[in-house]
């Protein structure tokens, strides 16, 4: 779609669509990821309206899910919950969904109106009464939606001012800002864990930001390396293998979560940069293992960025194909070169046994 300047939109379909079936546009960018309260709200606070979507009205709201009050009772006067329900690493939490009051899924209801007292668990069905979990949880998710609203204008701002700092003065800023927000961010992620939960939005959106700050400091330590002029290539590169493999749980954690949510919107939608990201570092560790690793997490994402990306003018249209492409075949071209190493050893040997004998 011809655009204004130098600017090009592309629209491609990255999901099935049926005859008859409805297509649809989320005006609430990251929030289309929160649960119907928040989205409700964002949409009644910028667009004036109230959504009465199949999602926005539907019963069991994967995105607000919690731990359920009744099945994982809370500690410290029902403020946080248990760690291995925060996180819930076997898999064997059962989570539960605030109900909607029949009068809260109609339009006519603004989101402010809203109270949510009871809450439905999805493995036995049981209806309990969540209020004091539900207050509580409700004001977390309003810190992080703040928070979230802030970064998002902060983010936007930045993008578009012109300043006349100079370039030295900007760096130490953004750097400080940056320590800031991690650590600010990470508070407010220990928060939506003990309060929320691991499956819950907050957690989520949350988790998403912190690995991109971890992709941001991979890509940084080995562009530090390849600018060395040292040229030893088994000097150490900085990245912790702990670090990565905390990314990979985030990443694996993230997708889960979106392909739970079941949107007619491919997860790499919003998973796509640091997916590629994770994959890009597990190939710079230089083992075929790691290599095929990130080929395999490429991949996921390798058709979605052939619909976006336009290679037709011979610039950078197709750049990102080309990252995807070379993440793709990095481990065979590793295992051409093992092969012709080793069949120069063995080709070696057998000289030195002709010479020998």
């Amino acid at each position: 779609v011809p655009s204004s300047g130098d600017t090009q939109i592309i629209q491609a379909v990255a999901d099935t669509i049926q005859p008859n079936e409805e297509i649809t546009l989320s005006y609430i960018g990251i929030f289309t990821y929160a649960d119907g309260y928040t989205r409700r709200s964002r949409l009644y606070d910028t667009k004036h309206f109230i959504c009465g979507c199949s999602r926005c009205t539907e019963e069991e709201d994967v995105a607000s899910f919690l731990p359920c009050p009744s099945c994982h009772p809370r500690i410290m006067g029902q403020r946080y919950l248990e760690e291995d329900v925060q996180y819930d690493d076997n898999d064997d939490v059962h989570y539960a969904a605030p109900i909607l009051r029949g009068e809260e899924k109609e339009t006519t209801s603004t989101p402010s109106t809203f109270q949510l007292e009871q809450v439905k668990c999805t493995s036995c069905n049981e209806v309990t009464n969540g209020g004091t979990v539900l207050k509580l949880s409700q004001k977390a998710v309003d810190k992080i939606t703040t928070h979230l609203l802030l970064k998002h204008i902060t983010t936007k701002t930045a993008l578009s001012s012109n300043t006349t700092t100079n370039k030295k003065q900007q760096e130490e800023e953004s750097k400080e800002k940056s320590t800031i927000d991690a650590e600010l961010e990470d508070n407010l992620q220990q928060m939506a864990i003990s309060i929320l939960g691991c499956k819950h939005w907050c957690a989520n959106l949350l988790l998403l930001s912190m690995l991109e700050r971890s992709v941001a400091s991979f890509h940084s330590l080995l562009l530090l390396k390849s600018s060395s002029s040292s040229g030893n290539k088994d000097e150490d590169d900085g990245l912790d293998m702990t670090d990565i493999a905390e990314a990979i749980d985030s990443l694996q954690r993230l997708w889960t979560f979106t392909s739970n949510l079941k949107l007619h919107l491919h997860p790499s939608h919003l998973l796509c940069d640091v997916t590629i990201g994770v994959a890009r570092t597990l190939v710079s560790l230089g083992d075929v293992k790691s290599q095929k690793y990130g080929a395999d997490w490429v991949e996921k994402v390798e058709r979605y960025v052939q619909l976006f990306q336009n290679d037709d003018d011979g610039g950078n249209g197709g750049m990102m194909i080309k990252v995807v492409d070379a993440i793709k075949n990095s481990w065979k071209r590793n295992d051409d070169d093992d092969d012709q190493k080793e069949g120069k050893t063995k080709e070696e040997h057998a000289r030195k046994r002709l010479k020998t004998g």
